[in-house]
Formats: C-alpha cells, structure tokens, sequence
C-alpha cells in the first residue's frame, strides 16, 4: 500500500473518502478537502476560513455529488458547500440549514438530503430552498449521528438519530409543501355575548355601538401537525396590516371598533412560510349610535349654530337694549340739564332787563319810564312763554330779538342802533330753534362792545340759510363795538361784583342741544381788525320743522 501522510494530505484526520462521477476521489480532512485525480497524483484543495468569513480550515466529513455533478461537502462548525460541477467555484450555505452536518445523501430526483444536530433538512434543486422537518412532523428525534445514512435500491432513505432510526420515502416527501390547510370561524363573541353566525353566508354580521368588543375563535381542522399551524388576520378597514397568531391562541381580539363596515380575512398555514387562500370573509357592520350618525353630526352642528347665534343675538339685543336705555338716561339727564341751564337763563335776563328800568327810571322822565315798562312786559310775556319749549319759532326769537333791541336802544338814548335783517326766503313760522339762543350773544355785543363806546354804535343781525341744501340756518351779529381785547380789559378795571355767565352758559345749552338731538348747533366769534373794530358772531343751526 501507499501511505499518504501530511507531505500530502491537508490533515492526517481523515473523515471522509468519496469518488465523484468523473472517477476523482475526494479526501475530507481535518483541515480541508482533497481531490486525488488520474493517474492519482495527489492535489490540495483547501477552503479557508477566510472565505467563509472567518480564519483557517475547515474539518470536512460528508461528501456526496447530486446528479449534475455538482459536488455538496458537510463540515463540522462552519455549515454546507456545493462545488459546481467539481470547479473550484464554492457556494456557502453557512447558517442555512446548520452549522454541523451530520450526514448528506441525495435522493433519486437530485435534491439534497442534509441530517444535522437539529433538525433534518431537504434542499429543493428546482427552488433552490430548504425544508426543515423536526419532531412535529413525526421524527423520533432531531438530533441525527455522523454518516448515520443510507439510501437503498428502491430509493428510500434511512437516517440514525440519538432515538433510533428513521426511513421514508422521499418521493412522497417532496418539498413537504404541505397545502395550507384551511381556517374555520368556530365562535363570533361580541361584548362577552355569543353572536349566531356561519362563515358559509355573505349576510353582514349586524352589531350595535355597544357590541365594539369582539373576539373571533379560530380553527385548523387537520390535526397531523397541529404543534406548527399558524394563523394570520386582519380586519380590512381597521387593520394596517397583518396580525399573527399560533396554535396557543387561536384567536382574534378586537376592542374599540368604531362604527363601520369591515371584512374579517384569515389565512392558515402549516409552517408559517406557506399560507393559504383566504377563506370567505366574515362581514361585519356595527352600527353607529344615533348621535354617531352624520345627520346627527349635521343637526348637532346646525343647533350649534343656532344656539351660537341665538346667544349673539340675545347679547347684541341686550347690548342694544342696555345702549338704548343708557342713552335714554343720559339723554333724559341732558335734557334736565338743558332745562336747568334755561332757567338759569331767565333770572339772568330778568336781572339784566331789571337793571336797565332802573337806570331808566331814575335817570328819565315817567311817561318815557312808562313805555319802556310797557314794552318790558311784552318782552318778559315773550320770554316766559319761550322758555317753556325745548323749540320755538324762528318768527317768536326775531320778535323777542327785536322787541329786546328796541329797549336797549331806548335805554341808550339812541346812542345804540340796530338793523335786523331777515331773508325772504325764511319761513319764519315754520322753522323752529331753541329758544333764547341768539338773545346772549347780541346782549353780550350791547353790553361789551357798544355800550363803552364813545361815539354811537351799530349792531347788524343777520338771519338766512347757510348752504345749497338750505339745511342750516345761517345767523351774523355784526357789532363796530370796542372789541373783545378792549373789553376785557375794562371788565378787569371794573369794581364789580357781578359776574356774568350768560355765554357759559349758553355753551353748554349748546353742547347738550347737539347730544341730546344728534344735530349740530356751532359758532365761532371773530375780532375784527383795522380800519373797523368790533366782533363778528357767525352761528350754525340745523333746520328744523315745527311739529
């Protein structure tokens, strides 16, 4: 014989000797695969670790060839290779079935039969896939002896496990691609209640809103290899995806389904790679509660609104209630106002008027003193009835007017004159103002401006309408008096105790008029300057109708 030692082998631990289809011989070793090739020359064909990921050699003890001649080589720790067609082209199947290869065997339509320490696997040519069977699927044990394997004439294989051995045939085996077997609804639980139903009807399953709570039984009515069913759900319209569940529970749990149509669909499957068709799917509708319906929705929001708008409502009209009321108030109090500023009025006209029949009397004759009381009492009768009305008529204020000017001209022994002037196209009786409202102003142009004049003065009231629309009444009283400054001046010089408010006052009767009317009464006083003197009085009143 010949000894082949270490100057030849990859290792001296031989494990493995197998003679390919093409007469080489193959030499698995403790370190590696040898190939010994006519006329039987030794040459070394080493897998490194390296190109299995890792640093080193190998320690092969299965060698087989399929039937295209490509040679599978099982190792002890670093899983399965496929030389193709004797090449050194290397395929790795580490991790895939195993690491440690018990024993390898192919059967009579090519495919790989691979025993390992966990497990017995069969490699698919055609697919190029892995099979796995184990104790579920009837094996005495999963962990298979080294090169326990033997395949016989007939075709059937023999494997020696820890538990004994094993034999089938691996034409009634093939792939194992089980079918999927199918699923059964057995039970339909809503809300802790059973619910009649059969998975063999497309009727809707009809639950309430309260009835959001289900649990759906689930069943694979094969009981070969119950230990590896599997099962997956889903309930379209609620699910994103799939959910798995095994054998352990064979159930589907749902809470807090909002009201909806949806499809329950399950699948079964023997090993959890393979699943089957989905069976008729279980139809359900739970039916919204009447405050989980749209109209609901609609009506509850249209209410909304109207609550909403009743309550704005409610607010703007007690807002404007309580505006017109605070007005009303405040207009009543102006108006009290107004009433109190005209009385005001009459002691201070009445004081005034009184003060000039004094110096009258005693400074003239009692004929003279009589006419002037008699035309006195006209004017305190026009006065009295006046001051009675918020408005009087523009024709009763020029007779007062005029009546008032005749006195002080008397009274100034004509060293005063006056000239009223009125536009034709006034209708004196038809339009109406407050009453003594131009009365202060011309007193105060006597009084102030004429009166301390040295030579004679002349006042000018004018009455016409002011602009296009003729919607204000346009009154001038033109005096060539001393003028304000001057006036001032002889009033601070005065010993006089007598403080006079009749403008004052008549500004604020002025104020109140335009608050309590929502009209606009104005004026404006204006110096004149050289070469006349004097003051000029421009006043606005809004054009209103006698009732």
């Amino acid at each position: 014989y010949t000894r082949h030692d270490g100057s030849g082998l990859a290792h001296n631990a031989v494990w493995a000797i197998y003679q390919d289809i093409k007469g080489d011989v193959w030499i698995g070793t403790e370190n590696g695969l040898c190939r010994v090739s006519y006329p039987y020359d030794i040459s070394q064909l080493q897998i490194h670790k390296h190109s299995l990921g890792g640093n080193g050699s190998v320690a092969v003890w299965n060698i087989v060839n399929d039937k295209s001649g490509d040679l599978w080589i099982g190792t002890t720790g670093h899983g399965l290779f496929r030389l193709r067609n004797n090449s050194r082209q290397c395929i790795s199947y580490r991790n895939t079935p195993e690491n440690v290869i018990s024993s390898l065997v192919p059967d009579d339509k090519g495919n790989i039969w691979v025993g390992t320490v966990n497990g017995l696997y069969q490699y698919l040519r055609e697919s190029n896939e892995f099979i796995r069977y184990d104790e579920t699927d009837g094996l005495v044990s999963s962990d298979f002896n080294f090169k326990a394997v033997e395949k016989s004439n007939k075709g059937l294989l023999f494997f020696g496990s820890k538990m004994g051995m094993i034999s089938f045939d691996p034409a009634q085996m093939d792939g194992n691609r089980i079918v999927p077997p199918p699923v059964h609804i057995t039970s339909v639980t809503a809300a802790g209640r059973k619910v009649q139903y059969s998975q063999y009807t497309s009727k809707p399953l009809g639950l309430t809103h309260k009835q959001n709570f289900i649990n759906i039984g689930l069943s694979i009515p094969e009981y070969s290899k119950p230990g590896k069913h599997r099962y997956r759900y889903q309930l379209k319209n609620f699910d994103p995806e799939w959910n798995y569940t095994d054998n352990k529970n064979p159930q589907a749990v749902y809470t807090n389904i909002p009201p909806g149509e949806y499809r329950f669909v399950v699948q079964g499957s023997a090993d959890g790679i393979y699943w089957g068709a989905e069976v008729s799917p279980l139809l359900i509708n739970i039916r919204p509660a009447i405050w989980q319906r749209p109209l609901f929705h609609l009506l509850a929001v249209a209410l909304l609104i109207l609550l909403a708008s009743l309550i704005v409502y409610w607010r703007v009209r007690k807002r404007i209630h309580e505006e017109r009321e605070r007005h009303s108030v405040e207009k009543r109090m102006a108006e009290l106002e107004l009433n109190a500023l005209q009385m005001q009025m009459n002691p201070h006209f009445i004081f005034n008027t009184i003060s000039s029949i004094q110096h009258f009397v005693l400074n003239h004759d009692e004929i003279t003193a009589y006419t002037y009381l008699t035309n006195f009492a006209r004017l305190m009768r026009l006065f009295l009835e006046s001051s009675k009305n918020r408005f009087i008529s523009l024709k009763m204020e020029t007779e007062l007017l005029e009546l008032y000017l005749s006195l002080e001209k008397l009274r100034y022994e004509n060293r005063i004159d006056y000239k009223l002037v009125i536009a034709p196209e006034l209708d004196l009786e038809a339009i109406c103002i407050p009453p003594m409202l131009l009365q202060p102003f011309v007193e105060n142009a006597i009084k102030h401006g004429l009166a301390n004049k040295d030579t004679n003065g002349m006042l000018l009231l004018e009455i016409g309408l002011y602009n296009e629309d003729s919607s204000y009444i346009h009154c001038i009283i033109d005096d060539n008096g001393i003028g304000r400054e001057q006036a001032a001046r002889i009033k601070k010089q005065s010993k006089s105790e007598h403080i006079s408010r009749g403008m004052e006052i008549v500004a604020e009767r002025i104020k109140t008029y335009n608050f309590i009317s929502g009209k606009t009464i104005t004026f404006r006083i204006e110096d004149k300057s050289h070469p006349e003197v004097g003051t000029r009085v421009e006043i606005f009143i809004p054009v209103s109708r006698c009732q």
